[in-house]
């Protein structure tokens, strides 16, 4: 990623492993269509899930910014 990228894209989960490779994918397609490389920081926040979250948000390696925390809402 560029290092000042022009915004951020800001993923939250919880236990919604099914549908985050599909909103990860959108917003890098977003990317990758309209904006030149390094323009778009993906954050993907997860709140503790129990699913397969943490195995898809793995599989982006470097491409997204990854955050796990405890699960406790979002404040």
């Amino acid at each position: 990623m560029a290092s000042t990228p022009l915004f951020s894209v800001l993923i939250n989960n919880h236990n919604y492993g099914q549908f985050l490779r599909t909103a990860i994918d959108s917003a890098l397609a977003q990317q990758a269509s309209t904006f030149e490389p390094g323009a778009i920081e993906v954050v993907v926040v997860d709140d503790g899930s129990t699913d397969s979250s943490s195995e898809v948000m793995t599989s982006y390696g470097d491409r997204i910014v990854s955050i796990s925390k405890p699960n406790g809402g979002q404040d």
